[in-house]
């Protein structure tokens, strides 16, 4: 049997994470009904989609969604897209040289490995065998 593949857009998925959106009870009701067909369906949520629901629920501070990330934490707009590609991708590992990336984001990402640490490094590479 084909599966039915639902695209989300940024819109909805904003609803659905944000429990005080004026639309989040819809989005939960049809969200429970597309879980229900689960075996009908593939939602498929683009790349796009989850950097600009990343930068809608940042910006709005919403604390079930942004958990452990300081109010200070400055976030570079391409560390966020490169986050939402390895999220897009099943949650692919994040090869970084870049220190920051991996302090601010690991409470989001647990696959963020900084190689210029041994150990992150060596991590790593036990993933290759």
């Amino acid at each position: 049997m084909q599966k039915l593949y639902i695209v989300e857009d940024t819109s909805f998925v904003v609803s659905l994470l944000n429990s005080t959106d004026t639309n989040h009870q819809i989005a939960l009701e049809i969200f429970k009904k597309i879980l229900e067909a689960k075996n009908k369906v593939r939602i498929v949520i683009p790349t796009t989609v989850l950097f600009e629901t990343l930068f809608a629920l940042i910006r709005n501070r919403i604390p079930k969604i942004i958990v452990n990330l300081p109010l200070e934490s400055g976030i570079q707009a391409n560390d966020l897209i490169v986050l939402c590609a390895s999220l897009d991708l099943e949650c692919a590992p994040v090869l970084t040289f870049d220190k920051q990336m991996k302090t601010k984001f690991n409470s989001l990402h647990k696959k963020i490995y900084y190689v210029l640490d041994d150990k992150d490094k060596h991590d790593f590479l036990n993933l290759l065998k």
